[in-house]
């Protein structure tokens, strides 16, 4: 009993997964052409470079 509550709780309170933005994809030509950096690709998004980046692997992984 004391499991099901548990999962329970931890599911109601885990975090969800940003949604990628309608610009990912002009702001992920830029970086790749060198335009601008990881950092700033994050900053127009408004999320960390390490997001950015995760999101580039993904985009990438899925694409190939």
């Amino acid at each position: 009993m004391a499991i099901m509550r548990f999962n329970a709780l931890r599911e109601l309170y885990r975090r969800r997964p940003k949604e990628i933005p309608n610009e990912f994809n002009d702001v992920y030509n830029r970086w790749i052409n060198k335009e601008i950096s990881a950092r700033e690709a994050g900053r127009i998004l408004g999320v960390a470079h390490k997001t950015f980046l995760k999101w580039v692997y993904n985009h990438t992984v899925n694409n190939m």
